[in-house]
C-alpha cells in the first residue's frame, strides 16, 4: 500500500485542522496537482468536515489529534 502517514495536535478542533493546513504546506502537498506531480492522493482526511468526525482527544484531555494519510 505505501505512502506517508503522520499526524497534527491542537488545543481545539479548529486549531487542529489549521495545523493539518500547514502540515500540507511544509510537506508540499496543497492541492491535488501538488499531489498528483508527486504521486500522492489524500486519503483521508477527505474534507474539513471529515477530519472534525476524525478528531480524537489527546489521552491527558489537553487537546485533538488528527490523523492523515496520504496514497502513493
Amino acid at each position: 500500500m505505501g505512502g506517508m502517514y503522520g499526524r497534527v495536535r491542537g488545543r481545539t478542533k479548529l486549531g487542529t485542522w489549521i495545523e493539518f493546513k500547514r502540515e500540507r504546506v511544509r510537506l508540499g502537498l496543497v492541492t491535488r496537482e501538488d499531489q498528483q506531480s508527486r504521486g500522492f492522493h489524500l486519503s483521508y482526511p477527505a474534507n474539513k468536515r471529515d477530519a472534525l468526525k476524525r478528531m480524537r482527544r489527546n489521552g491527558d484531555d489537553s487537546g485533538w489529534i488528527l490523523e492523515y494519510h496520504f496514497r502513493k
